[in-house]
């Protein structure tokens, strides 16, 4: 298994941990906003979504049938 986020989908222009990321709002430097409406099929993302985001997660992952590294509290 590649352990290597190749994009983050729910980051900012100020926390980005990788180089290729989705955000929530527009601002400079992201490929797109909004990665739930974004398709994930050719990425292992790194998820960390915010709280009220985080029950459609799975469901997109089921959706896209891949693997990602999700990073939230429980």
């Amino acid at each position: 298994m590649n352990l290597n986020p190749t994009i983050d989908l729910f980051s900012q222009h100020f926390n980005n941990p990788l180089p290729r990321f989705i955000s929530t709002i527009r601002r400079h430097k992201e490929i797109a906003i909004d990665a739930l409406n974004q398709a994930w099929k050719k990425e292992f993302p790194w998820i960390h979504p915010p709280i009220l985001l985080l029950p459609a997660v799975p469901k997109k992952i089921k959706e896209e049938q891949i693997e990602a590294m999700i990073i939230a509290l429980l």
